[in-house]
């Protein structure tokens, strides 16, 4: 197993945004596929994230050639899941996929898992 060289647990209060960033340059340092849609602001001003189908998908989805794939869930410190994102979270459990919610403080959970230390 490879260890994470230059990567130190981030401010617990650092906002969703800087937080994916740094957990897909963990993983795509860790030899990772990383796919995170983004939201864009639209002609009205509004935030959108562009989707067809159910809304709540996970912020990523990874997929290494060893470690399999994960669904991964990402909040800032306060973040709390809505109900579309249970609904997700629901239906890759029960069919058999990996899901984590990871927070800031969830860093060395998140190190673990891509470098295939843990579930």
């Amino acid at each position: 197993m490879r260890e994470i060289v230059g990567f130190t647990p981030p401010d617990p209060s650092i906002s969703e945004s800087v937080w994916t960033r740094l957990v897909i340059e963990v993983a795509q340092t860790l030899g990772w596929r990383a796919n995170h849609q983004r939201p864009a602001q639209t002609t009205s001003g509004r935030w959108m994230t562009a989707t067809a189908g159910n809304t709540g998908f996970p912020d990523l989805c990874l997929a290494h050639a060893e470690y399999g794939a994960v669904f991964a869930e990402l909040k800032s410190a306060n973040g709390r899941l809505g109900p579309e994102q249970f609904a997700w979270r629901d239906v890759l459990l029960a069919g058999g996929q990996r899901w984590h919610l990871w927070k800031p403080a969830d860093f060395a959970e998140v190190v673990a898992v891509l470098s295939g230390k843990s579930a």
